[in-house]
C-alpha cells in the first residue's frame, strides 16, 4: 500500500460522540449492566457500521504518489511511547526494534508487501534440495557494510553462528530450525544444512532478527553492541542512541542493493531519521498535532476520530496485521478440565459488544485462531468454535451439572462455579475484565479478577493460580503461532493453556517438516479443528491499527509483517 499523505486528510470514521467507559475492574457492585450500556449505545447511533478508507480516494492517492518527483533530503521524526533496551537484532525481538533493525540491516530474502510472497534481497537466488535439508543461496557481490568493508558469505556464516551459539541464548535462534552446518564454499555462496526439513526457513529468513552483522563492529563494541553503535548493510546507519530520549540514523549513501519490492532500490531519499521516545500520551499526541512528529507509531482508539479531522495530521490505517487479542483456558486447573465449562465460558463472551465498546469499534471479530488470509486457514473449523451464544453457554453448564444457586451463581456438589481471571494492569484490561465478569455472571459464573503489573504478570502466567488469562499474539505464519501456543513442550509458557495433546504435537511436527504445501496445510487445518473443538482458546478481537503522520510525508508503505513493518523507507520522502 502506498500512501500519498498530502492528498488524504482523514479516514472515513463512524464513532460515537461520547463512548461509554466501563467500571473499574473488580468492583462488581458499581458495574453497569452490559445490556443497559448496549441500549444506551443504540441511542447514540449504530457503532457496527464499518469505517474505512474510501476506495476511490485510495486509488487516487496511489496514482498521484507515483506521478510526483520524490525530493531528496530532510529529517523524518518518528515517535513511540516505548523502546527496547537495545537494538541488536539477535538479542531483542520487540516489534518496535524490528522496524528499526529493518532500516539498519539486511536479510537474505524479504517478504513482499502482500505479506505472502518471498522475494530476493542479498540472496539473488536459492536452491532447496529435494529432501528439504540443504539450502544454497547465491549472494550479491556488491554489498558493503556501513564501515565500507565488502560483505561476503563468510559474514553470513559468522552472523548465524553467533545467533546459534550466543550466551545467553538468542531469543531468535529457533528461527533457523535444526541446523547441522553453515558454510561458505566461496565468497558469494552460502549453504545451510538442516538436521530435518523446516518448511518455515525461508519465511524466517525475511525477519530482521536474521540479518547479517559486521563482525568487526560487534567485536569492537562487545556487550555494548546495539547500545553504543551497530554495523549492518542497511539503507540507514546507526549514529547514536540516548536511551529514553532518541535514536538517530543517517542515510547510507552507498546503498544501491535494496530489494525490488521498492520502486527505489537506494539510496534512500530521507537524509536522517530521528526516533523519539515520548511515554506520556498527551505529550505524544500534542507533538503530532503541532507537526513536531512526522510518524507516530501507533494511535490509541480513543483518539482516531479526533485526529482524523486535525489539520496537518493524516490518520493511516495500516495493512491488516496478524495480531489477535485472546482468552486462554488453563486445562490443568480443576474447573477447566471440563470441556463443557471451557466452551460455555467462550460462548458467553459477546465479542461484538467488546469490539464496539472496549475498542471503540476499531476491532473486528475473528473467525478463528488464524486470519482468513493466512495460508492454511481452516474454513471447516469455523462452525466448531464456541462463539457468541449465551444460551448455548447456559445449556452446556446445565449439561455439565451446574445448577443456579439462590444468588444466581451455579453450584455443583456443594462447589460454586467460581473462576480466576488473570489480566495485566492497563486501563483497557480493567474495562475488559469488568465486561467479562458481567457476561460470565449472566450465565451463572462468578469471576475473581487478578490484575498484576506487567512485570509480575509474566511470572504469574507460568503458575497454576488462575483459570483464564488474556493476552495478544502476533505471528508470521500458521506454524509460528500454532507451534508457539499449542506444542506440549512449550508448557508452562507460552503454552499457558497446558494443552498436552499427542495428536496436536504430531501434526505440528508434520507441518514444520513438510516439504510440500499440501501436507503442511492439511496438518495446519486439522490443528485448528482440534483447538476449536477443545475450547481451550478464544480469539476475541483483531484490533485495527493506526498510525499518525504529518501531511509532508509521501509514499509511506506498510505491511503487516511482524505486527507492523514500514519496511526500509526507500520510497518515502518529505515535502518541504
Amino acid at each position: 500500500m502506498i500512501l500519498g499523505s498530502s492528498t488524504l486528510r482523514r479516514v472515513a470514521l463512524d464513532l460515537p460522540a461520547d463512548a461509554e467507559q466501563a467500571c473499574v475492574a473488580g468492583v462488581a457492585a458499581s458495574c453497569p449492566d452490559v445490556k443497559t450500556q448496549s441500549r444506551h449505545k443504540e441511542r447514540q447511533g449504530n457503532m457496527n457500521r464499518p469505517f474505512a478508507y474510501l476506495l476511490a480516494g485510495l486509488l487516487a492517492l496511489t496514482a498521484l504518489g507515483s506521478a510526483q518527483t520524490p525530493r531528496t533530503g530532510g529529517t523524518l521524526v518518528m515517535a513511540s511511547q516505548s523502546e527496547p533496551d537495545l537494538w541488536d537484532p539477535q538479542r531483542v525481538t520487540s516489534a518496535l526494534a524490528f522496524q528499526f533493525q529493518t532500516l539498519m540491516y539486511d536479510t537474505l530474502v524479504v517478504l513482499d508487501f502482500d505479506v505472502a510472497t518471498i522475494r530476493p534481497h542479498i540472496a539473488t537466488s536459492w536452491n532447496i534440495s529435494e529432501d528439504g535439508l540443504t539450502y544454497t543461496f547465491n549472494l550479491r557481490d556488491d554489498v558493503l557494510f556501513h564501515s565500507g568493508r565488502a560483505m561476503t558469505a563468510d559474514d553470513w556464516v559468522w552472523s548465524f553462528e553467533r545467533l546459534l551459539n550466543s550466551s545467553p541464548p538468542s531469543p531468535s535462534a529457533w528461527r533457523l530450525g535444526q541446523v547441522d552446518s553453515i558454510s561458505a564454499p566461496d565468497s558469494s555462496t552460502l549453504v545451510i544444512e538442516l538436521v530435518e526439513p523446516y518448511s518455515e526457513l525461508l519465511l524466517q529468513l525475511t525477519m530482521s532478527f536474521l540479518s547479517v552483522l559486521d563482525r568487526e563492529k560487534v567485536e569492537a563494541l562487545g556487550e555494548r553492541y546495539g547500545i553504543d553503535g551497530g554495523g549492518g548493510t542497511g539503507p540507514f546507519k546507526f549514529v547514536s542512541w540516548n536511551p529514553g530520549q532518541e535514536l538517530v540514523l543517517e542515510r547510507n549513501p552507498d546503498y544501491t542493493w535494496g530489494p525490488d519490492i521498492h520502486d527505489n532500490t537506494g539510496p534512500a531519499y530521507i537524509e536522517r531519521i530521528v526516533r523519539r521516545q515520548i511515554p506520556e500520551l498527551t505529550t505524544y499526541l500534542f507533538e503530532l498535532e503541532l507537526g513536531n512528529i512526522d510518524v507516530a507509531l501507533g494511535l490509541p482508539p480513543t483518539e482516531v476520530e479526533r485526529l482524523s479531522t486535525t489539520p496537518g495530521v493524516v490518520v493511516v490505517e495500516t495493512t491488516p496485521r496478524p495480531s489477535v487479542e485472546f482468552l486462554g483456558f488453563k486445562t490443568s486447573r480443576p474447573l477447566m478440565q471440563d470441556e463443557r465449562v471451557r466452551r460455555a465460558l467462550s460462548y458467553a463472551v459477546d465479542r461484538l459488544e467488546l469490539a464496539d465498546t472496549i475498542w471503540f469499534g476499531q476491532a473486528t471479530v475473528p473467525t478463528g485462531v488464524l486470519l482468513p488470509s493466512t495460508p492454511g486457514y481452516s474454513v471447516a473449523a469455523e462452525p466448531m468454535w464456541a462463539f457468541d451464544d449465551a444460551e448455548a453457554a447456559r445449556r452446556l453448564l446445565d449439561e455439565a451439572g451446574w445448577v443456579a444457586g439462590s444468588d444466581g451463581i451455579r453450584v455443583k456438589d456443594g462447589q460454586r462455579l467460581e473462576i480466576e481471571l488473570l489480566v495485566s494492569n492497563s486501563p483497557l484490561n480493567q474495562e475488559l475484565s469488568a465486561f467479562l465478569q458481567q457476561m460470565w455472571r449472566d450465565v451463572g459464573v462468578q469471576t475473581n479478577i487478578q490484575i498484576p503489573e506487567l512485570a509480575a504478570f509474566w511470572g504469574i502466567t507460568r503458575t497454576e493460580v488462575y483459570d483464564v488469562f488474556f493476552l495478544n499474539y502476533g505471528f508470521s505464519s500458521a506454524v509460528d503461532i500454532l507451534g508457539t501456543y499449542f506444542l506440549s513442550t512449550n508448557m508452562p509458557a507460552p503454552n499457558r493453556m497446558s494443552w498436552d495433546d499427542p495428536r496436536t504435537d504430531e501434526l505440528l511436527g508434520i507441518a514444520s517438516t513438510a516439504v510440500d504445501d499440501a501436507t503442511k496445510y492439511a496438518a495446519i487445518e486439522e490443528i485448528q479443528e482440534i483447538v476449536a473443538q477443545a475450547g481451550i482458546f478464544l480469539p476475541v478481537v483483531n484490533v485495527r491499527s493506526f498510525l499518525g503522520t504529518s501531511d509532508r510525508v509521501e509514499n509511506l508503505r506498510n505491511s503487516g509483517q511482524y505486527l507492523l513493518s514500514l519496511s526500509k523507507l526507500l520510497d518515502t520522502w518529505l515535502r518541504n
